[in-house]
């Protein structure tokens, strides 16, 4: 299961779940997200931690002078427990250093974590079983390491781009080409 991140959509999260709407502002462009196209109606929230009150998934207080990468590589290691799955949270479960999915019948104010906002996403992607690890056998995917950013960047049609160039290499080469052949 996952979610696209780089799809906004023109509804407003304030006019489809309107308790949310202040967290999702504060990561422009504050829009509700189409997330995949299964279950449309269903809505998968992913929060920021506050960096401010940012602390790892086990409750220890951050470094404020640690490098923002490291303590992501940090938080990531933290929540994995040894057999790779990922450490819940009261309400949601971390998915990416200060990343973690939220119960939306939670109000805000109520959260176990500090919100540093909430990107809102209606459906999600899926697959068979099996049919992801038959994708990825095919070389259909490229599996690249993920950013925090990456989820709530406030450019989300750069992200792609953005993504790949920062791969370097044949990679980055295609973060040149344009969006659909005919404009080539």
């Amino acid at each position: 299961m996952g979610v696209v991140l780089n799809r906004p959509t023109l509804s407003s999260v304030r006019d489809i779940l309107e308790p949310w709407a202040d967290e999702a502002e504060r990561l422009p462009p504050g829009l509700m997200f189409a997330g995949g196209p299964v279950s449309l109606n269903a809505v998968i929230g992913l929060a920021r931690q506050d960096p401010d009150q940012a602390t790892n998934p086990r409750g220890q207080r951050q470094d404020d002078s640690a490098n923002v990468e490291e303590r992501t590589r940090h938080n990531v290691r933290d929540s994995l427990h040894d057999d790779g799955e990922t450490t819940d949270v009261p309400t949601g479960r971390w998915v990416l250093g200060q990343v973690a999915t939220v119960d939306l019948s939670v109000p805000p104010g109520d959260q176990p974590l500090p919100l540093g906002g909430v990107r809102l996403f209606a459906g999600y992607a899926g697959w068979t079983s099996g049919q992801l690890e038959d994708e990825l056998g095919e070389g259909a995917w490229y599996i690249v390491d993920a950013a925090v950013d990456d989820v709530f960047g406030a450019n989300p049609d750069q992200l792609w781009h953005d993504v790949l160039r920062r791969q370097g290499g044949d990679l980055a080469v295609l973060a040149g080409y344009p969006p659909h052949p005919s404009v080539n």
